[in-house]
């Protein structure tokens, strides 16, 4: 495993920070400055599902792993996973299900820009919590502050900036690549996240029930309890469902990075890889039962 992993690394640490580049990139072209002013539109719906989003998520993550008794591996991959906010995706379930759009792409749009003061601190926390039952000098991972929030700005803020100067710029061209684009970063974040979970495959299989349990436990979990927590904030039923999908969906791609290239830990991949695929389920689900609503 340590050879494969070696081999791969300048592989990885190239290949997986330019995927997220560009779909930030892309993401940045699905932003305007409106959907940052947006905010003072709708107040209390976006506090709540900022709330859910940096706050209550992630901090579910940890106890759900602490709790659970899981191998140290899939621990810190769910807290991971839940410290990374979703991306466009849930722009389209949103769009989908005939939700709140303004309200999804306002609060990816402010995830994306606050994530990178909030991820080392929960990955941290997660790290000194489960780290010392891993073994192979996992005891001594750390995200440095300063250093990860400075490359966590370069690999979000900077695309995302640059992807909205790109749509105000030249908005026909952005039109019209936008969908390819999306569709094709997509793919390609598939294709690599393939290609981590097969150098890591043993890793993969001895952990593969347990994380697939854990990831459909914990997506339905986060979209029922932010739904309720909207509900109960006294938000319509298509703002309670846009906060569901932001907080049910995490972004795979910025959490593989962070796996490979900050923390050059291959092996943590297994619970993010496995969350990608499986999320997919209960938020297909949950939007067609939201879409039905809708429509009846």
């Amino acid at each position: 495993m340590d050879a494969a992993a070696g081999v791969g690394g300048s592989w990885y640490d190239l290949v997986v920070p330019v995927l997220l580049l560009l779909i930030m990139t892309c993401i940045g072209m699905e932003l305007v400055l409106a959907d940052f002013k947006r905010v003072m539109e709708m107040p209390r719906a976006t506090v709540v599902g900022l709330i859910g989003q940096m706050l209550l998520l992630p901090a579910s993550g940890l106890a759900f792993a602490h709790w659970s008794s899981f191998p140290p591996e899939v621990a810190i991959g769910i807290v991971i996973i839940t410290a990374c906010p979703g991306g466009a995706t849930s722009n389209v379930f949103s769009y989908l299900a005939r939700a709140n759009i303004a309200l999804s792409v306002t609060l990816t749009a402010l995830s994306s820009v606050l994530c990178f003061a909030t991820i080392p601190l929960w990955i941290n926390l997660g790290i000194d919590l489960f780290g010392a039952d891993m073994g192979n000098g996992a005891s001594t991972l750390h995200l440095p502050l300063g250093r990860t929030a400075a490359m966590l700005c370069v690999v979000t803020l900077l695309p995302v900036s640059i992807g909205m100067g790109i749509r105000a710029r030249w908005p026909t061209f952005s039109e019209r690549v936008r969908a390819p684009l999306r569709r094709s970063m997509a793919i390609l974040m598939a294709v690599s996240v393939l290609i981590i979970v097969g150098s890591e495959w043993e890793n993969v299989v001895r952990n593969l029930e347990s994380s697939a349990g854990a990831a459909l436990i914990l997506v339905s979990g986060a979209l029922g309890v932010a739904y309720a927590l909207a509900r109960s904030s006294r938000l319509s039923e298509r703002d309670a469902f846009t906060i569901s999908i932001e907080v049910g969906l995490q972004n795979g791609a910025l959490a593989t990075m962070i796996v490979v290239s900050f923390l050059g830990r291959p092996e943590l991949i297994v619970f993010p890889g496995t969350y990608a695929v499986i999320s997919f389920l209960p938020v297909i689900a949950w939007t067609f039962a939201m879409r039905q609503r809708v429509d009846s």
